[in-house]
């Protein structure tokens, strides 16, 4: 449990360390809520969820990268009825 506690954790800072550096995102005026899922039982490796605070509608998904072992956007998902109105304000296209 140890592990997998720190394991969250350096998800979660690498994830905000990336979204600060790499994007020049404001942590606390940009991201509204960030967790941490298990994204594989078998690998045992986590993804972050972040919500932004101008699109609450939307979650956007953080991973390693296995090619490159970075933090990069994986997949995005809705909540409720955003389907239909979002535009994906932060969707990373790389």
């Amino acid at each position: 449990m140890y592990r997998s506690y720190n394991d969250q954790q350096t998800v979660k800072q690498d994830t905000l360390q990336y979204l600060q550096e790499e994007r020049a995102y404001n942590i606390e005026k940009d991201i509204a809520e960030i967790k941490v899922y298990l994204a594989s039982m078998k690998e045992k490796t986590y993804m972050s969820a972040v919500v932004f605070s101008d699109e609450h509608d939307v979650i956007y998904f953080y991973a390693y990268a296995p090619e490159s072992n970075k933090i990069k956007q994986v997949d995005i998902d809705y909540i409720g009825e955003a389907r239909e109105k979002s535009i994906f304000k932060h969707e990373e296209n790389e």
